[in-house]
């Protein structure tokens, strides 16, 4: 008897794990999972701005004690430059999520999903 019920409990768990990779692409775990991954990604994308912003005003009154390297940030602004120009790709890729985020709203909207599912 024992036998039987590890037999039943292994089929039943290939049960569900093969439900899990048929996921209907429609259904609110598949429309949850992706806008979760698209806020995640819009969050890590924050984060990311938030520290260029400040290592970006860090430099503007950075201190070189060499004389050469104070000489050639004043006149060049190199390392400010660098950082405005990572700073401006990363909003404008957070721009894109946001966009993609809005685009999934829609996506959802026309497949006739419960609204609720993107909160």
């Amino acid at each position: 008897m024992p036998a039987e019920l590890r037999r039943t409990g292994a089929a039943g768990s290939q049960k569900t794990d093969d439900g899990e990779a048929k996921e209907d692409p429609n259904g609110e775990k598949a429309w949850r999972r992706r806008f979760k991954e698209q806020r995640d990604k819009l969050a890590k994308a924050e984060t990311e701005l938030d520290v260029l912003q400040r290592e970006s005003q860090k430099s503007q009154l950075e201190y070189y004690p060499d004389p050469q390297k104070a000489l050639s940030e004043q006149n060049t602004r190199k390392d400010i430059n660098e950082k405005m120009a990572k700073i401006a790709a990363k909003q404008q890729e957070i721009a894109q999520l946001k966009q993609g985020l809005e685009d999934l709203e829609e996506q959802l909207r026309k497949s006739h999903g419960d609204p609720g599912w993107a909160r």
